[in-house]
């Protein structure tokens, strides 16, 4: 990681390693090694397929973003927005947090678990994660799952999750929509802020 930070200044876009926006094929290799470079990651418009990502300590305080988030849009639509979908069934999830991996942020890009991962994002590890304008999608277990606390998520949008969102310690959420699934919402630790949120239409639906 290190040797490659010396060459890139700022984020790396997703296309310079070969990266496919059409769906046809695998991009985990392409994503996990613009990922490994360490100062943050661009995605176009498109479909990106991906099995499980490794995103490493050395990754810390960087910014996964795409070209935009529209709420309506199949994961089968490439015109609009990006979306990152699973590969195949049984996977763990898209994006697996390593323990020190902190202040990573997501931003304007839809994760999409197409029924087949368990999670979109494994935040089992690394505090401070931050979503803006992000939607998670169809992940069996959990959309997202917090375990260290100090999230910060706004104007995202949870649909057709196991569990939406697991909400650690001293986390806040603002502007979120929870929709389908089983709980679309867990609170699990104290400390936490939640400011204009709507959650309904799962089997528990609050």
């Amino acid at each position: 990681v290190r040797r490659w930070k010396r060459q890139f200044s700022g984020p790396v876009n997703i296309m310079w390693f070969g990266a496919n926006p059409r769906g046809r094929r695998p991009c985990t290799t392409a994503i996990q090694n613009a990922i490994n470079v360490g100062v943050g990651v661009e995605f176009p418009e498109g479909i990106f397929v991906t099995s499980e990502i490794t995103i490493p300590r050395a990754c810390a305080a960087t910014k996964i973003s795409g070209s935009g988030f529209y709420l309506w849009a199949t994961a089968s639509s490439h015109d609009k927005g990006t979306v990152i979908k699973a590969e195949r069934s049984g996977q763990h999830s898209l994006f697996t947090l390593e323990d020190g991996a902190d202040n990573v942020t997501f931003a304007d890009i839809r994760l999409d678990g197409d029924d087949k991962s368990s999670m979109c994002v494994d935040g089992s590890f690394g505090t401070f994660l931050t979503m803006e304008n992000v939607g998670v999608y169809g992940s069996e277990e959990f959309g997202v799952f917090s375990r260290q606390g100090l999230g910060r998520y706004t104007r995202c949008y949870f649909r057709n999750n196991g569990v939406g969102l697991h909400l650690h310690a001293d986390s806040s959420g603002e502007s979120c929509e929870f929709t389908g699934g089983t709980e679309p919402l867990i609170i699990a630790a104290g400390g936490c802020r939640l400011s204009n949120i709507w959650s309904h239409n799962g089997s528990v639906s609050c």
